[in-house]
């Protein structure tokens, strides 16, 4: 999660810069066509000093949406670099998501030079999200995971 200050560092999109957390999630890959901002777009790049620079809202998720922004001061106008908030995680869970990415890479390496087509990016952090849950859910009694289910979605 982002502390979000002039906004020079934050995705729009995808950082979770906001109360409503990544905003792809909640509009999806039209997003950038209902708003106007470019999905590689930084927060700074989606205001000016002043304000949001939004196409007007067409529903009202967008409507919503747009007040949320307006109740924000603008990030143009703060001399304050982005900060990224670090939460505490247990060795257990970075070992657990070293381990899974690990062995999703291995795999998808495989699949390539096999069976030669990829898999898209989404597909990937899907199956080593599954895979993380997996492990945590079939060692929940012992010590070391009985509180990782919730630490692992808290930084999902």
């Amino acid at each position: 999660q982002y502390y979000l200050g002039n906004g020079g560092k934050a995705s729009f999109w995808y950082d979770h810069w906001s109360e409503m957390g990544p905003l792809i999630k909640h509009f999806g890959p039209s997003g950038p066509f209902q708003t106007g901002i470019r999905l590689d777009s930084t927060v700074a790049g989606a205001c000016s000093e002043d304000g949001w620079l939004l196409r007007p809202a067409r529903s009202s998720a967008a409507e919503a949406f747009q007040i949320m922004l307006c109740s924000m001061t603008l990030p143009s106008l703060s001399t304050i670099p982005d900060s990224l908030r670090v939460n505490h995680c247990p060795s257990t869970l970075r070992k657990l998501t070293v381990q899974a990415v690990i062995y999703r890479l291995w795999r998808e390496r495989n699949q390539r030079l096999h069976n030669g087509p990829s898999t898209p990016p989404q597909v990937c952090f899907k199956e080593i999200d599954r895979l993380i849950r997996n492990a945590i859910l079939a060692r929940k009694n012992r010590r070391n995971f009985r509180h990782l289910m919730g630490t692992w979605l808290m930084h999902e």
